[in-house]
């Protein structure tokens, strides 16, 4: 006789501690939209290891409700290949999201932009303000968007962030340094979007609110060889406040270097 497959809520109530299941029963798991996107990637390397070897000997861990908590590959890649699912239920209290983020067994570290999507999906206003902007602004990187929408030059505490207890500033504000620079690809298509560029960019705009960016950009319009690519934030602030000046009279130039 067929054993009957137990559900995740029947095995709750045997209130059994650590028990290592395993499973055909697929239907038992769901994703969690608060867990980071699957990495196709990776779901088919462990596809052709589980091809060969069968599941790799790692349990995937769930909650009470059977959501997925760590393992969403494996889980991803054991179904695809149809091989018994190792997992145990993890019944601790901690917030789902915490519990996915913190988690990391068998698996890689959370990424800026995991945990983007994570706590947006979570409804955290200042993650999807990011998340938005970001696919908005795509060539940009994580940490120039997070630099634009906190209208300054400065990064952001790394366990702050992740902790969903980042705030986001003034979204127009964000948005037109993130259009005035990519004003500049025309003329500079191999270093506009380059991190050196773009933060020695937003100083600039950051400290000196006098900065007459249709000006800068005429200046480059007359003289494009005026711009290229320069290894470092001051580098760069230099060859901007060259630009800016040229022909300008003394008494309106920018001193942007310091």
């Amino acid at each position: 006789m067929k054993k009957k497959v137990k559900t995740v809520a029947q095995l709750v109530r045997e209130k059994k501690v650590n028990d290592i299941y395993q499973t055909k029963d697929y239907s038992l798991f769901h994703f969690h939209k608060e867990n980071r996107e699957l990495k196709p990637n990776k779901v088919k390397k462990l596809v052709k290891a589980m091809s060969k070897d069968g599941y790799i000997n790692q349990p995937i861990k769930i909650d009470t409700e059977g959501a997925i908590i760590d393992g969403q590959h494996r889980f991803e890649a054991a179904r695809t290949v149809g091989v018994p699912i190792l997992y145990f239920i993890d019944r601790s209290s901690m917030d789902l999201y915490e519990n996915m983020a913190k988690t990391n067994t068998y698996a890689d570290p959370w990424m800026k932009k995991d945990h983007v999507h994570g706590l947006a999906k979570k409804g955290l206003h200042s993650y999807l303000i990011l998340l938005n902007f970001m696919n908005a602004y795509p060539q940009f990187s994580i940490t120039e968007c997070i630099m634009f929408l906190n209208n300054n030059f400065t990064g952001v505490d790394g366990d702050k962030f992740k902790t969903g207890k980042w705030k986001h500033q003034n979204v127009a504000i964000a948005k037109k340094w993130a259009d005035n620079i990519l004003r500049v690809q025309k003329y500079f298509p191999d270093g506009y979007n380059k991190s050196t560029f773009v933060r020695a960019m937003v100083v600039i705009f950051k400290r000196y609110p006098q900065f007459d960016f249709e000006s800068f950009l005429h200046k480059i319009k007359i003289r494009p060889t005026s711009i290229y690519r320069c290894t470092s934030v001051p580098e760069n602030r230099i060859m901007i406040e060259n630009i800016y000046n040229y022909r300008r009279p003394n008494d309106d130039k920018l001193n942007l270097r310091f």
